[in-house]
């Protein structure tokens, strides 16, 4: 069940009056419970999976909060970690699911993750081992995260359990706003992209002409933008409804300056766990071999390998978390070394010249083109059903062809509608705005964009893209 579904509401209002109506102190066992509802509801069979990665980490905190031997904490840690991701290994990159004729379980990278993160920050002490059961179990499997995150840290959610929620009006009604948003941007614009353009063109592009997979292609590009971030916007809201925040997980990311700042801007809190918990732990690593190796004395050099070695680890487990498809490999690969090149460009250009050059508007606006149309090539690869598929996309976006011409308002209108508003948010405060015009043109506006909604959304099923991983 997707927050977009027309039973949704219903089970949000269930879930809400019963939290509002129950004692402070049952209100986290109640989520805690709802939550696996949630998650049955979304598909049975894949209920003991999270079970047993909530049973895994909860008993692996305890254990690490109670052992003192940091022999014995290593071991336990290690067996933590094995254990879940073995599990996720079993289900994401074998065939045991073909064999069992079951589904790949609805989120399980970002609840595997959020287990294996709080299993690594006990284990550090950066956090405490959590010892109320129902507090834990909310924080593993909290409903509006479950599916597609946002991921969060044990010190992120958990002290937030700990307290009374805080709600008021105001939180109420930006919920809302929040809620409406993300549902436009996944229903409307994603869904109405995908099953108009997206699937056809990408289903057989070896069919159209080259204008065709252009447009296919950049209305794939709004479409993962706006299903996720609009899924993200939608758990961000039903989480403020009960009292908690979730953090930002996007922030324009098609406006970045290059590869870095795409990563600084998407998918945030991913790429925080990923830095946390593979890229920092390596980079420290190498520190420490450069200085053993160093002669007595003198610091040591400053060559960029290691940081472009550490960058590409880390970029090919961004495409391993995707898939274990070769498509997938390549996709992290590319965006590894267009980080690691941005990196050394940055150390040999480190001057006031190249400085005083970047902060220039013309730069800017030219880098930012660049690496919009640079992100979006790669996406051929996100989308495409194998090496081949992209290979002949690519080939059919560079070599004019004459085939079919697929001709859909909703792409040709949704595509630079999203790149206006875009280019707005980056430019001006939006909601600062939209706060000074009069209330009687907003309500028209909320009007419009609920009948918008009714009647031009898709009412066939559309899945959420990122809900796979």
């Amino acid at each position: 069940m997707m927050f977009n579904a027309l039973e949704f509401p219903l089970f949000l209002l269930l879930a809400l009056g019963v939290h509002t109506a129950l004692p402070v102190g049952a209100r986290v066992p109640w989520l805690a419970l709802v939550s696996l509802l949630f998650y049955g509801l979304c598909g049975w069979a894949a209920v003991p999976v999270l079970l047993g990665v909530l049973g895994v980490s909860y008993g692996a905190g305890l254990a690490l909060g109670r052992v003192r031997s940091d022999t014995q904490r290593a071991w336990i840690l290690g067996a933590a970690l094995t254990a879940q991701l073995g599990l996720l290994g079993v289900f994401r990159y074998t065939d045991a699911l073909d064999h069992l004729g079951l589904a790949l379980p609805l989120g399980i990278s970002f609840y595997v993750f959020t287990g294996v993160g709080y299993c690594i920050d006990v284990w550090s002490g950066e956090a405490d081992a959590e010892r109320d059961f129902w507090r834990y179990a909310t924080f593993l499997a909290f409903f509006p995260k479950l599916v597609a995150g946002p991921l969060v840290r044990a010190h992120e959610l958990l002290p937030q359990l700990a307290a009374p929620p805080t709600r008021d009006v105001e939180t109420f009604r930006r919920a809302l706003k929040l809620f409406f948003r993300g549902l436009l941007k996944k229903a409307l614009v994603a869904d109405l992209l995908s099953l108009t353009a997206v699937e056809p063109i990408f289903g057989a592009p070896g069919r159209y002409d080259t204008v065709t997979l252009w447009v296919g292609l950049l209305a794939f590009a709004v479409q993962v933008y706006t299903d996720f971030s609009g899924y993200t916007d939608m758990a961000r809201a039903v989480a403020m409804l009960f009292g908690y925040d979730l953090p930002e997980n996007f922030r324009l990311p098609y406006l970045a300056g290059n590869f870095t700042d795409f990563w600084n801007r998407w998918h945030i809190t991913l790429s925080a766990w990923l830095k946390a918990y593979v890229f920092f732990p390596l980079s420290m690593a190498a520190q420490r071999r450069a200085v053993r190796r160093a002669a007595p004395g003198t610091r040591p050099g400053a060559s960029p390998w290691p940081l472009v070695t550490n960058l590409m680890i880390l970029f090919v487990a961004v495409g391993l978390w995707h898939g274990a498809a070769a498509r997938f490999v390549v996709f992290g690969v590319i965006h590894g070394a267009a980080v690691a090149a941005h990196a050394v460009y940055l150390q040999r250009t480190n001057t006031p010249d190249w400085q005083a050059r970047r902060r220039r508007a013309g730069w800017r606006v030219g880098c930012t083109a660049l690496t919009f149309l640079l992100v979006t090539l790669t996406l051929v690869l996100f989308r495409a059903e194998d090496l081949t598929a992209a290979g002949t996309y690519y080939a059919g976006l560079f070599t004019p062809t004459t085939g079919e011409r697929l001709v859909h308002l909703a792409p040709v209108a949704l595509v630079p509608a999203f790149a206006a508003v875009t280019i707005a948010a980056g430019v001006f405060d939006l909601p600062a705005l939209a706060a000074r015009v009069p209330w009687p043109l907003r309500a028209v506006g909320y009007v419009g964009a609920a009948l918008a909604l009714a009647f031009l959304a898709p009412y066939a099923s559309v899945g959420l893209i990122y809900g796979q991983f």
